[in-house]
């Protein structure tokens, strides 16, 4: 846990945030697939200077006014309900208003129906527009809304982060073969997780969304499917007062992330660098 000067008198929300962030910080100087260097973008360092200099009433102002603009752009191209905001200055979101409208649907065209299931109301025509005005160094990624993303393999260098050679990845054949064994294994390690109830209600919830399939029953030895142990991580108190759990997949222990190289190392692209910025004297 974080130790500092005033630590004690703050809000249990911003202990929770800083403890979060020394957690990643932690995790990123233990080594593993992290970035070893923290470096502040410019975008950030602008963005501090540009809030030193107005009052936090005239930031709101400037944000809502931003996000005004995006939503009226999102309806030029909207034909379903699609919902990507973001925030950019005032001089990206002129610069994008002579775009063309009516393209949501067509975007779509086809692409993955399973992958459309998950994305169907994702704005893609905003999304390339606003990876166009701000530069975006991945604009492919955009495309995983299409055509869904890899799992197993070796992944694309995305330029995220520094390069760096990862072991080869195992035979996704090997794995498929071989799920009696490993589904028997699971089997004799499960236990009921203590939010189990709202892990199920969140899995039926995803699985409406089309993000997995429907829950079904497993026997012993029922080698159809590769089972991956699913846990709840409480992550604070949601506005009515009950417990936000995120559900967790091991994929690890089910053997899926063998099956998979990465190309480059990860890098903390806001949490870490803001925690360099605003709070230099924590100690994690």
């Amino acid at each position: 846990m974080p130790s500092f000067a005033g630590f004690d008198e703050l809000s249990n929300e911003k202990k929770e945030n800083i403890a979060k962030v020394c957690f990643m910080e932690q995790a990123r100087k233990s080594g593993g697939p992290w970035e070893k260097e923290v470096e502040v973008p410019a975008a950030a360092l602008k963005a501090v200077e540009w809030m030193a200099k107005r009052t936090p009433r005239e930031a709101i102002e400037q944000r809502e006014a931003t996000l005004r603009r995006i939503r009226a752009l999102a309806k030029k191209f909207e034909e379903s309900g699609a919902s990507v905001l973001s925030c950019l200055p005032l001089a990206v979101i002129l610069s994008l208003t002579a775009l063309p409208a009516g393209e949501t649907a067509r975007w779509f065209d086809g692409c993955d129906h399973k992958v459309k299931e998950v994305s169907h109301r994702v704005n893609g025509p905003l999304l390339v527009a606003l990876a166009e005005a701000t530069g975006f160094h991945d604009k492919a990624c955009i495309e995983f809304f299409r055509r869904g993303a890899p799992l197993l393999g070796v992944l694309e260098f995305a330029g995220n982060g520094g390069t760096k050679e990862f072991p080869k990845p195992e035979s996704a054949d090997d794995l498929w073969w071989g799920t009696g064994k490993q589904n028997e294994a699971m089997f004799a390690k499960r236990r009921e997780d203590a939010n189990s109830e709202r892990l199920m209600e969140l899995t039926v919830a995803d699985a409406k969304q089309g993000r997995m399939s429907e829950p079904r029953q497993v026997e012993h030895g029922d080698a159809d499917v590769l089972l991956s142990r699913r846990f709840g991580v409480e992550q604070g108190v949601l506005p009515d007062a009950s417990t936000k759990v995120r559900p967790v997949d091991d994929f690890s222990a089910s053997g899926v992330n063998a099956c998979c190289q990465p190309t480059e190392n990860l890098r903390q692209d806001c949490e870490t660098p803001s925690f360099h910025m605003h709070a230099p004297t924590y100690l994690c």
